[in-house]
């Protein structure tokens, strides 16, 4: 059975215990916002790591946090949560999400 869409040769074929790099263009400003979630908890404490190399403004979201950043990380249960909801919802608002 062939999978429509699944490629070259028709089959969709998992990559079962490969690694994957992920490259994510980021662009962040001064007066905006970039939130970027990140499920990988790995990849995300690495790209936490990296970020300060590149002098970029970051932070990582945390339940209850009010620092402002023009990036900002966040793991999938913060960006589920009501908390999250509100961040997002004020960015909005303010017209400062990019």
């Amino acid at each position: 059975m062939e999978d429509e869409g699944a490629g070259a040769g028709g089959r969709y074929h998992p990559a079962v215990g490969q690694k994957h790099a992920i490259h994510v263009a980021v662009y962040p400003s001064q007066r905006r916002t970039t939130i970027l979630i990140v499920p990988l908890v790995a990849l995300r404490a690495d790209q936490i790591r990296q970020v300060p190399q590149l002098n970029i403004n970051h932070l990582e979201r945390t339940l209850g946090e009010r620092r402002e950043a023009s990036l900002v990380f966040g793991s999938v249960e913060a960006a589920c949560s009501p908390d999250f909801e509100l961040y997002a919802t004020s960015l909005i608002e303010r017209q400062t999400l990019d």
